[in-house]
């Protein structure tokens, strides 16, 4: 199996990871859109963390997100990468967001010019930051592209993902919980616990 010549790394923004790693590890990151009413920005380039809180505390409104779309991609993809190039796009998990939809869209369209290969990472936050970070230090370490793709099979296989809201107000907001809910949620001090299995 032959070493990887030249890995671009992507993942969209729905992932975690520190901003300074991102640069180490040379790991590009497409924007995901978030829509405050008419508004859309995008994820972490035309919004950042602290302003994104701060629009939902002063609208009072719980924003959406969408993903990027075959466009986005395909313009994103040839401005980071050169033609020949191996594009590895990691992506929050396809049973809740149809980024990888998109993504696969933008591979068809450009097989001509790049070899992309799109990967589900069956997640998100963090999990996708983790596999962006053991790609890239696989292929640094002259690891082929198949022993990565094995490698982040095996990670996505044995992640599981549990979380707890602090609050459900956020939850309120967007319609997933009602308001009688989120109330009692908050009197009683109640923080739900959330479990990702196979992908959603």
């Amino acid at each position: 199996m032959r070493r990887c010549d030249m890995l671009r790394i992507v993942m969209d923004s729905a992932g975690d990871f520190p901003p300074e790693d991102l640069k180490a590890l040379q790991i590009d990151v497409i924007p995901v859109n978030v829509h405050f009413g008419e508004r859309t920005f995008l994820d972490g380039v035309e919004l950042g963390r602290e302003a994104f809180y701060r629009m939902v505390q002063e609208q009072k409104r719980a924003p959406t997100t969408s993903q990027p779309s075959p466009y986005q991609f395909t313009e994103f993809y040839r401005r980071i990468a050169r033609p020949g190039d191996t594009i590895l796009s990691v992506h929050v998990t396809s049973g809740l967001s149809g980024t990888f939809a998109s993504c696969q869209a933008a591979a068809r369209e450009l097989r001509n010019t790049y070899r992309i290969v799109p990967f589900d990472s069956g997640g998100g936050s963090a999990q996708m930051g983790f596999m962006c970070m053991e790609a890239r230090l696989m292929e640094r370490a002259g690891a082929s592209l198949e022993r990565i793709l094995e490698r982040l099979r095996q990670i996505r296989s044995q992640t599981q993902i549990i979380l707890t809201l602090d609050t459900l107000e956020f939850a309120r907001m967007s319609g997933r919980v009602r308001a009688l809910q989120a109330a009692l949620a908050s009197v009683l001090r109640i923080k739900p616990v959330v479990e990702l299995r196979d992908g959603i």
